[in-house]
């Protein structure tokens, strides 16, 4: 899956960033061409890590991906980077071909390249990526459905209840996910699940509650 090609279009069909890099979509996989005029973007796979399935490939991956950011002037480089981390970060979407569940920012460094005389900002970001996955023996395919979301705003109470669909009943580390307050709860540590309804080990207080999950 080329989500090199995802990122090429999501950041070159941003006319801001495009502007920035001198009017031209100068964003290259890997390195970028010998003699290519400052600014400009080039990205590179770090790692993918797959999910484990018990009969087939993986239905998930997470790819770990670094963008380098060079350009002569420091401050119109942080422009650029800012630009592109508005346009990633938190990015879900089917696009080129690829389906991302989410992309998130990891870290950034920053350093001098010597041999230009040029100022460099690497940023990496996690894209989960939803794959279509082969079923043991090769009979046929399993087209993965996406995440369905419920939100509970200001809730007080020992359980909540999803009436949008019904909840997983397997694998709930990679088909549910619940958000108490932004925060990533554990199931079974922080929370039980019966049915549509969970239960969380401490009552809710007036919390903003997210339940993501693929019915």
């Amino acid at each position: 899956m080329n989500i090199g090609a995802a990122i090429f279009k999501i950041l070159g069909d941003d006319t801001t960033l495009v502007t920035d890099l001198g009017g031209t979509k100068k964003i290259f996989p890997v390195r970028a061409p010998q003699r290519s005029a400052f600014p400009y973007i080039v990205y590179n796979k770090v790692s993918t890590v797959a999910n484990d399935t018990k009969d087939g490939v993986s239905t998930l991956d997470v790819v770990r991906m670094q963008l380098d950011f060079y350009h002569t002037r420091f401050d119109d480089n942080y422009t650029l980077e800012e630009r592109v981390r508005t346009l990633l970060d938190k990015y879900r979407g089917t696009i080129a071909g690829v389906n991302i569940d989410s992309i998130s920012y990891l870290s950034e460094n920053e350093t001098w390249e010597d041999d230009d005389d040029i100022y460099r900002i690497s940023v990496d970001y996690s894209f989960r990526i939803q794959r279509t996955g082969t079923i043991a023996g090769g009979s046929g395919t399993i087209l993965l459905q996406g995440w369905t979301t419920q939100k509970f705003t200001n809730t007080t109470g020992t359980t909540i209840t999803v009436t949008t669909d019904n909840l997983p009943s397997s694998n709930f580390d990679l088909n549910l996910e619940v958000y108490r307050d932004g925060i990533l709860l554990i199931e079974s540590v922080n929370f039980t699940v019966s049915g549509n309804v969970i239960t969380p080990t401490i009552p809710f207080v007036n919390e903003n509650i997210l339940v993501k999950f693929k019915p």
